[in-house]
């Protein structure tokens, strides 16, 4: 049985980032006229009965998004939270969260609508988001009444009732939800949502390009920035026969672009509904050099070994030490002698990323000279960066004489020897 409601609501609709657009209704006869003849699950004929995580129904599956703090279940309509007067659908107990339920439909919808019952006295409004593209509609107040949507140019598989967030109150402590009617998605009609991500929230836009082997798409193009999604519809096509391929290119230098998880977006013969391709730019890892130079301040003494101690601090993950997997760390030490260098290999997926070393001096007659690159380097999509550390040793021991100039030494140390000899003779 299905109820009339007139119950003014108030009502606001989130603006939209993506690419559905929906009409919002609150009377159920004007929502019924614009979307045909949708099916109706009133819950009738269903046991009384909680469920924890999930419960199928005729035309969905109502999914517990929070099987700790969220009571709910099919009650009879002699609870007090009935909506009219026969078996419904009832909520409990959502209030530190926006968890709620979901609404899995099995095949995909153009409109959804339900009669609704809130009890609850905190003044909280419930929302339902479309989980195709995360629009969010407020509607709910402590009341009564029907809420419906269609979208008039894509289709849908998914929604969620939820409680609205920071109002202080539980919009779904008490909460009842009848008659859940939907309207099946055109049959001839195929939608494809593609959404567009980076690692590192970069908004560049890839192009986005449809191709089938058949049928009419009403866009084959798009450029779509990162953060964002598009959908496209494809119609009279021949369904069980026609594929269609979805290829994103024009992605900036520096990153590795993945559609639908490496799977691709590729889909073989068919028939009416929606499919998914998620495009994933991902910046990857760019390399860090630390070179060490020294320039030695005395003849004779190149053939010394020079080693410094050099530690390198990174904000995000070293993944690998001259070409070798390491565990991640943002922080590296080791040793360098003349003229050698390590290469880190740094992760920058989540974003650009900067990396300081510096050395530790302990022998006795070497002193810093130089440095360059070595703090702050900036490591981007861009590239990568180096360091270079140039040192000098001096000479601190007896210095080295020629031949003239031991002769005079020693001419020298036998006058000294001659003239002590005199005075103590």
């Amino acid at each position: 049985m299905l109820r009339l409601a007139t119950t003014a609501l108030f009502l606001m609709a989130s603006t939209s980032l993506y690419a559905l657009t929906y009409t919002e209704y609150t009377n159920r006869t004007d929502w019924t006229n614009a979307v045909g003849s949708p099916v109706t699950e009133d819950f009738n004929a269903e046991a009384v009965g909680s469920f924890t995580d999930n419960r199928v129904f005729t035309d969905f599956t109502a999914i517990n998004t929070n099987n700790v703090d969220l009571v709910t279940g099919v009650r009879a309509g002699t609870d007090g939270t009935n909506v009219n007067g026969t078996n419904f659908l009832f909520f409990e107990a959502v209030c530190a969260s926006t968890d709620g339920i979901e609404l899995v439909f099995n095949t995909p919808v153009t409109s959804v609508g339900f009669d609704w019952r809130n009890t609850d006295g905190s003044g909280d409004i419930a929302q339902l988001v479309v989980k195709v593209d995360g629009e969010i509609f407020l509607f709910g107040p402590p009341g009564a009444g029907f809420f419906g949507i269609q979208a008039t140019d894509g289709a849908f598989q998914t929604v969620e009732i939820q409680n609205t967030p920071n109002q202080g109150g539980c919009a779904l402590y008490s909460f009842g939800m009848d008659d859940i009617s939907s309207s099946a998605s055109d049959s001839d009609t195929t939608y494809f949502n593609v959404s567009n991500t980076y690692t590192d929230s970069s908004t560049d836009a890839v192009d986005v390009t449809l191709s089938c082997n058949g049928g009419l798409p009403l866009e084959q193009n798009y450029s779509l920035a990162g953060d964002a999604d598009v959908t496209f519809t494809l119609k009279e096509f021949q369904a069980g026969v026609t594929d269609c391929t979805i290829t994103a290119t024009g992605a900036p230098d520096g990153y590795t672009t993945t559609l639908n998880g490496g799977d691709q977006c590729t889909f073989e013969n068919i028939y009416g509904g929606i499919f998914n391709c998620n495009i994933v730019n991902s910046a990857g890892a760019v390399d860090y050099v630390v070179d060490l130079n020294w320039v030695v301040g005395e003849a004779g003494f190149e053939e010394q070994t020079y080693d410094v101690d050099v530690t390198v601090n990174c904000q995000s993950n070293i993944l690998m030490v001259n070409g070798s997997v390491v565990s991640p760390s943002t922080q590296y030490t080791g040793s360098l002698g003349d003229g050698d260098s390590v290469t880190l290999t740094v992760d920058i997926s989540a974003g650009a990323s900067s990396c300081t070393a510096t050395q530790s001096l302990s022998q006795s007659g070497v002193e810093p000279e130089a440095s360059e690159g070595c703090t702050d380097a900036v490591l981007s999509t861009a590239g990568g960066a180096s360091c270079t550390f140039t040192n000098t040793v001096f000479f601190e021991g007896i210095p080295t004489l020629s031949q003239y100039g031991l002769m005079i030494l020693a001419l020298m140390m036998l006058g000294v020897g001659m003239v002590g000899f005199r005075r103590f003779v």
